[in-house]
């Protein structure tokens, strides 16, 4: 089994959420494997509380039976699912000979369980025993979880009862990753769905505004999916609608993700500044070109290169955390073809997020940061191009 092609996992009462958690556990150690329905010459199987790995013709190569119930101190979570998947982490790395940096997290927010830890009294230090020796998480990133989530609570400290955080998700991209676990659709392949579902997200957030009260909208977040997806037009009238609504003068915090530098053009990044959107995300993920086509990206390395200067990028960006993870399932060193470039101040490895500042001003006339008097800009802008969308 040095080289997995594909796998079968099944387990005994599995759910479907239950299943997909363990598969992707299984991909750690199988980078880029096709995951099948039916038996293989690699199979894992659960039952009576062990995992057996068998071959296609039934020989058992190795079992494992579940981790301790007490190895996860006061973290919470799901105990017997932990369980599950501490015994078939143990199982795969005896059989691979591999260790996985984040243990059997298999997640987007390894933070979460960190924070609210945290917030229960548990100390830092005893926090990371318990991901090092119960999660089986490496050393360093555990610690690592422990400072992100004590950085998180220490900006929520500030957040007051009357606060608001909205997000708004935008669950459209040019093109799936193959590694991607989001509600996300091709919007290639649908149609005027994008359209349909702009003017639905307008009438929700407008129904929201009751819910509003006298709270104060505190930090707002666009994300997918690819917001940049919408067309301009589809991008301002859902800023619009939440403007509108919720009001942008409290504004700490703004951001709209760009991740897919083929979606990013002046128009775009002209409606985002209008709207006093103070930072944007890119992720490209990988400037490897021949990764970028085998993970399901339809932009080019240039692409990238091209949105960071568009943007007016500058500063030190680092990778975004599915890199590693997507430039490993491709197979690609570590030198990654050239995975930085030149711009801005000195050399960038990867632009993480982008202040919109060094922009030319646009037509509303509003700078970098500036939040108060951006509806009003707005409004001005969008008589002069033909009236106001209200709905």
């Amino acid at each position: 089994m040095e080289s997995i092609k594909e796998f079968y996992l099944t387990g005994e009462g599995f759910s479907e959420s239950r299943l997909y958690e363990m598969k992707m556990l299984c991909r750690e150690f199988f980078p880029g494997a096709d995951i099948r329905q039916d038996p293989c010459d690699c199979n894992l199987i659960w039952k009576d509380g062990v995992w057996t790995l068998t071959e296609k013709n039934g020989r058992i190569l190795r079992t494992k039976a579940a981790g301790r119930t007490d190895a996860f101190g006061n973290l919470g979570g799901d105990l017997e699912k932990n369980r599950e998947k501490v015994g078939l982490y143990s199982l795969l790395k005896e059989q691979t000979g591999k260790e996985i940096p984040w243990g059997i997290l298999t997640g987007v927010r390894p933070t979460k369980m960190v924070y609210e830890g945290l917030e229960h009294g548990l100390a830092p230090d005893e926090i990371k025993k318990t991901l090092e020796t119960g999660f089986l998480l490496r050393k360093d990133k555990a610690n690592l979880a422990v400072e992100v989530a004590q950085r998180e609570r220490d900006l929520l400290q500030n957040h007051r009862g009357t606060d608001l955080d909205l997000y708004v998700g935008i669950p459209f991209c040019p093109s799936r990753c193959a590694y991607c676990s989001f509600v996300s659709y091709d919007f290639h392949t649908l149609g005027d769905v994008m359209e349909r579902y702009t003017t639905a997200l307008e009438r929700e957030i407008r129904s929201c505004r009751s819910m509003r009260g006298k709270r104060r909208l505190r930090s707002f977040y666009m994300g997918g999916g690819t917001p940049t997806a919408l067309t301009p037009d589809q991008l301002e009238r859902v800023l619009y609608a939440v403007q509108e609504s919720f009001g942008f003068e409290n504004l700490t915090e703004a951001t709209v993700e760009a991740g897919r530098p083929d979606t990013i053009d002046k128009e775009h990044l002209q409606v985002l500044q209008r709207f006093g959107i103070g930072r944007i995300s890119v992720n490209p993920q990988t400037m490897n070109q021949e990764t970028l086509v085998r993970i399901g990206r339809r932009h080019t390395v240039e692409d990238t290169r091209r949105a960071f200067a568009l943007a007016g990028g500058g500063g030190n960006y680092s990778l975004p955390p599915l890199f590693a993870r997507a430039r490993a399932r491709a197979g690609e060193s570590s030198g990654g073809g050239g995975a930085g470039f030149r711009g801005g101040r000195g050399r960038m490895r990867f632009c993480g997020r982008i202040d919109l500042g060094a922009l030319p001003r646009c037509a509303a006339g509003q700078g970098r940061g500036t939040q108060t008097g951006v509806g009003k800009g707005v409004r001005e802008e969008r008589k002069r191009r033909g009236g106001l969308r209200l709905r």
